[in-house]
């Protein structure tokens, strides 16, 4: 855990790590902006000294899929802190003693599918989008046997476990439609959660739950990932990056103008006056951007609780991508 000024000494890293160490702040951003993607993708070693290359996996891949004898390190993320909202991390929040003024409201927010940009199979498989009991169940007993774990702490969850309650608790969901959010339940959504309900601890904060299953509707195969929402709160203007990065002849239909409308509007009321959506209270409750003509749900519970549940039996429940 990094308070917010050792925070943002780890983040200039990745500036040295790119080469961009240019006197002035211009010239360092004009490096960044012509630097190759690639170079991004490389990260401290959390064990030795030295770069290793992550292949566009970590963080937003199974954790640990990797077997241990190609010595890629997992990448463990962290949760910055500031004197001003989150003085410390969540999990001491309870016992905080911070105090301000005023309770401070806090809105926690993830997508459905947020990992799916980057997470794929392993190249060496062959997948299809509805090839549910081939490619799928080899990699969940692949990437399970890497994780060397036999069974969970309570010993309920042996490692032959995993396909069956993958399939149960995704079910009707294609392959990839499982991995994309499977993978998102265990890096975000439940830590998230997890985080959520931590802050709530503090007399001094109101935190409420957002959650985005919202997708755009052209390409439903898309589905909520990675940048959809930020996409959409600055009006789809960059939609010349779908179509050369996606191939994506992409135009917003009505349910994805609906989508930024009241989301930008959200935004605007809580940034200016610090108000809520009507009706949507703190933690547990949820508010869900969804697939529907109104766009909004509220719900009684933290977004995929039960699915939580079975992951954490599971023993996966220590792999959340905190940051």
């Amino acid at each position: 855990r990094f308070d917010f000024i050792r925070g943002n000494e780890v983040q200039r890293k990745y500036v040295k790590m790119v080469g961009c160490v240019q006197d002035s702040l211009p010239k360092r951003r004009e490096c960044l902006m012509q630097a190759n993607a690639s170079s991004f993708s490389m990260h401290p070693s959390s064990q030795e000294n030295h770069v290793v290359m992550q292949e566009g996996q970590g963080i937003k891949d199974f954790p640990e899929r990797q077997p241990s004898d190609r010595n890629i390190d997992e990448y463990k993320g962290f949760i910055m802190t500031d004197p001003s909202v989150i003085p410390t991390a969540p999990a001491d929040f309870g016992q905080a003693s911070f105090t301000p003024r005023s309770p401070v409201k806090i809105i926690i927010s993830s997508l459905a599918q947020e990992t799916s940009d980057i997470t794929h199979f392993p190249k060496t498989l062959t997948v299809v989008p509805n090839d549910v009991s081939g490619s799928l169940n080899l990699t969940l007993k692949t990437s399970y046997d890497n994780l060397d774990i036999r069974n969970n702490q309570n010993g309920t969850a042996p490692n032959n476990n995993i396909v069956d309650t993958i399939h149960t608790i995704y079910f009707g969901k294609t392959a990839q439609q499982m991995w994309y959010t499977m993978n998102t339940d265990i890096r975000v959504t439940c830590s998230v959660n997890k985080a959520a309900e931590a802050i709530a601890a503090s007399p001094n904060h109101e935190v409420y739950r957002l959650y985005i299953s919202n997708s755009m509707e052209a390409y439903p195969n898309f589905k909520a990932t990675n940048g959809w929402d930020s996409f959409a709160l600055f009006s789809f203007r960059n939609i010349a990056f779908l179509q050369t990065t996606y191939e994506l002849a992409y135009e917003p239909t009505q349910r994805d103008l609906t989508f930024r409308d009241n989301l930008v509007r959200m935004m605007k009321v809580f940034a200016s006056e610090g108000v809520v959506e009507h009706g949507w209270d703190v933690v547990p409750q949820t508010m869900e951007f969804a697939n529907t003509a109104e766009g909004l749900e509220l719900k009684s519970e933290l977004p995929q609780l039960g699915v939580c549940k079975e992951l954490a039996r599971l023993g996966l429940d220590k792999y959340g991508w905190q940051s």
